[in-house]
């Protein structure tokens, strides 16, 4: 898998890779890879298990014989599918390969029987096209406590629990170990999808939705002050994303709300929130072409409906 791009941060270069399954039909997700020059390597998702492979092989390549740090913001198995195989495959080479989740998703990582069907039941054929994770081998996962820090050389990466997506939700800070230099957030799933090119933006928001603790997630993100986003779903963006997030999901529930009183199906529902949201609309233009691409705009919705619908009972 080659090099998307490497951004020179000054303390650590960051290197950024497509982990998008072919048959996907879009462009949609993203593996980062850290190195500050230290005696570990950190990547930030593995992606799905259909690209483990060609993940663990560059993966491989960046880290030499260093020892390789896998941070997943959580365990939905288009981020962190693939992580039990890169893990077996890099220690298969020699390499020494830890993963952190979030203590709720650690488990389903050392054995994900129960998060493959469960997947199954909610992605349909998109579960099939990410393809089955496979168990972590034994003794490489661990819980990573809210606020924990990774050292790696000239960059520390600190992990932030942001639940609301997913209870099991963690997001990660990169910043330089010295006092200057860019900082860089990876929310995972906690602060939308976003388009470089489009710059369309969307939220990640699939039943059960807690937008509760959504909201209080993207607040907590935006007091750390990053310079920018990380975005697994699709790179990379200014940080004042954030507050336009948080203006976007006031947008989706107001419109949901009112869908649900017209007794609007989801369908129509996007169709409004397009009229009314000119970041989704763009990000639409990019995703709704790809049948996949389509369901995860649409679960969006159904998360939203979901969580309202919860409320009225």
């Amino acid at each position: 898998m080659a090099v998307r791009e490497t951004l020179d941060l000054g303390y650590a270069r960051l290197h950024v890779l497509d982990a998008t399954p072919e048959g996907f039909g879009a462009d949609y997700i993203r593996v980062y890879i850290v190195d500050a020059g230290g005696p570990a390597v950190a990547v930030i998702e593995t992606g799905p298990a259909a690209v483990a492979d060609r993940v663990a092989a560059a993966v491989a390549e960046a880290a030499e014989s260093r020892r390789v740090e896998i941070i997943l913001t959580h365990v939905h198995i288009d981020h962190g599918g693939g992580a039990g195989r890169v893990a077996r495959i890099l220690r298969e080479q020699g390499l020494e390969a830890r993963i952190w989740a979030h203590p709720r998703g650690a488990p389903h990582i050392a054995e994900p029987a129960k998060l493959w069907k469960a997947s199954q039941e909610a992605l349909g054929e998109t579960a099939l096209l990410y393809g089955e994770p496979e168990p972590a081998p034994a003794g490489t996962v661990n819980a990573a406590s809210d606020g924990m820090e990774l050292a790696i050389g000239g960059a520390r990466l600190r992990v932030i629990h942001t639940p609301g997506h997913a209870s099991h939700h963690q997001s990660i800070l990169l910043e330089p170990a010295g006092a200057h230099g860019e900082r860089i957030l990876f929310p995972g799933d906690s602060a939308g999808m976003y388009d470089p090119g489009s710059q369309g933006l969307a939220p990640t928001t699939p039943p059960p939705l807690r937008l509760d603790m959504y909201r209080e997630s993207l607040r907590r993100m935006a007091s750390e002050n990053p310079d920018r986003i990380a975005f697994t779903h699709i790179g990379l963006g200014p940080a004042q994303l954030l507050e336009t997030h948080r203006w976007q999901i006031d947008v989706w529930e107001e419109t949901a709300r009112e869908a649900l009183v017209k007794g609007l199906d989801p369908e129509k529902t996007l169709e409004v929130i397009i009229e009314r949201d000119p970041y989704t609309a763009r990000l639409y233009e990019k995703l709704g072409g790809s049948p996949h691409g389509y369901r995860m705009i649409i679960n969006s919705v159904l998360g939203f409906m979901g969580y309202i619908q919860n409320l009225l009972k």
